[in-house]
């Protein structure tokens, strides 16, 4: 496969697993481990962000709501494991961010160029390949 991050989610089983474990067990060393898949999958590729986060997200509300009497034994490592997560990221972050802002790819929602949302982070095409060819043919 020529790009491998495209499909990258390598971590997030194991990160879903430890998340499930660290729920049932209250262990340290689970909190640390998906504390660790986490972030791996982070560096992995900034891309996958937003999948882990959505997944994560769903699959902690379920657990928290399954476990809510574990909840006052859990949340200190929950703190911790969202110490983590949030330096792993404050290390990924800046220079994807850099990157986007030197190559002319990063820009607002509110940017006046684009017209729609969706098109606010996708790069536009040469002018020279957005006309409409001329036939010779009348």
């Amino acid at each position: 496969m020529r790009w491998p991050s495209i499909v990258g989610n390598e971590w997030t089983p194991l990160a879903l697993l430890f998340a499930h474990r660290f729920c049932v067990t209250t262990r340290w060393r689970d909190a640390a481990a998906l504390a660790a898949f986490v972030g791996t999958q982070m560096l992995e590729s900034f891309y996958q962000v937003v999948p882990i986060a959505v997944l994560g997200a769903t699959y902690a509300t379920a657990l928290l709501i399954r476990h809510r009497a574990r909840f006052r034994v859990l949340w200190p490592k929950l703190l911790g494991i969202g110490v983590v997560i949030a330096a792993v990221l404050r290390v990924v972050a800046p220079p994807y961010l850099h990157a986007r802002r030197v190559w002319g790819t990063l820009r607002s929602v509110h940017d006046t160029k684009s017209r729609t949302v969706l098109a606010a982070g996708v790069p536009r095409l040469p002018r020279r390949l957005c006309r409409p060819r001329q036939s010779g043919r009348a």
